[in-house]
């Protein structure tokens, strides 16, 4: 499933009241755009830095 086209859940009407019912993501997905293949991979080295440096500290 591309996820452009992957829709995170519909708004559902309760009594007075609305809802957010997310979709189940047990699927794969795939991009086109390399941005995001960008953004991704620099998320991941910010992220094991930061674990890094609080196991350095503890």
């Amino acid at each position: 499933m591309n996820i452009k086209d992957f829709i995170a859940g519909q708004w559902r009407a309760g009594y007075q009241y609305q809802y957010f019912l997310p979709t189940s993501i047990n699927q794969e997905f795939y991009w086109t755009d390399s941005k995001l293949n960008s953004l991704l991979s620099r998320s991941y080295m910010l992220h094991r830095n930061a674990a890094q440096m609080r196991r350095v500290t503890n």
